[in-house]
């Protein structure tokens, strides 16, 4: 038989009841909780929510149920070095870089909220349109557009919707297949018709064409759906609106003035404001 040191013993014990004590009261100063985030985690998770609460709260929505959105839709074609002024046509449809970016520049410190004409309808639909929207919209896909709009647009981080010819990718002056993809990534592609032609008393063959299959061809070139048009050179009819309505476009802009509104039930017929050389923004912009 073995004999047990009861003095052994009971020190054995006092020293395992004195651990036990000393441990739960550290448990009570610092209590370890299962999955609890490190300190650093904590902040940046708070920082976050933060952050994104406070966006939330500051975002003022427009009152949509007068039907009317209060948006600007700007207008331009070239942008890049002005041609010579003897060039009339090619001048006034050209904003040099400079004057381009001090447009950007205004809306930066103006506060304004830069939209994609796709993300103005989809902000009408869910009664989520901002005050102070404005879009930039650029027509016909030159590719000084790409050379020297996109850099522009981006150091902003500003987006834009850009309506491209769908039979003109490629062509000469215009942007090619890779410029158009990369510029999808970060901007709309919006369609500008086929061919360009007026879309005033054509045939269903040549309506299905103009809208159907430059749809088409943009969608397969840039892997996402298209639903925004500009009618070539501002000309339509009824039968060209109802066409886009049956084709699947969700929102069209004009060449007709604008006066920073439109109504929500005329989203195929949106107006823009035309930006020319050395125009202020401001007496467009209010």
């Amino acid at each position: 038989m073995v004999k047990v040191n009861s003095r052994k013993s009971s020190k054995f014990w006092f020293f395992l009841a004195v651990t036990i004590v000393i441990f739960a009261l550290l448990q009570l100063i610092n209590p370890i909780e299962a999955d609890a985030p490190s300190d650093d985690e904590g902040r940046v998770a708070k920082s976050t929510t933060s952050s994104r609460e406070s966006s939330l709260v500051s975002k003022s929505f427009q009152d949509l149920s007068d039907n009317i959105a209060e948006v600007a839709v700007l207008m331009y074609h070239h942008i890049g070095p002005l041609p010579d002024e003897n060039d009339k046509v090619r001048y006034s449809l050209t904003v040099s870089e400079e004057e381009f970016e001090s447009h950007l520049q205004f809306l930066k410190k103006g506060g304004f909220n830069l939209m994609t004409l796709g993300q103005v309808e989809s902000a009408i639909k869910n009664n989520k349109l901002p005050e102070k929207t404005i879009v930039l919209t650029f027509d016909d896909g030159y590719d000084d557009n790409y050379l020297y709009a996109k850099p522009i647009l981006e150091k902003y981080g500003f987006p834009a919707t850009f309506f491209i010819i769908s039979n003109k990718i490629g062509q000469a002056e215009y942007m090619d297949e890779d410029q158009v993809k990369e510029l999808s990534k970060n901007h709309e592609i919006g369609s500008h018709s086929y061919s360009h032609p007026s879309m005033v008393k054509l045939s269903d063959y040549y309506l299905e064409r103009e809208l159907k299959q430059s749809k088409e061809d943009l969608q397969e070139l840039i892997g996402r759906d298209v639903k925004s048009f500009c009618y070539p050179a501002g000309k339509y009819d009824d039968k060209a609106v109802e066409k886009l309505k049956e084709y699947g476009y969700a929102i069209a802009v004009t060449t007709e003035a604008s006066t920073g509104s439109f109504g929500i039930d005329s989203l195929l017929l949106v107006p823009r404001f035309r930006v020319s050389p050395a125009i202020s923004l401001e007496t467009l912009v209010r």
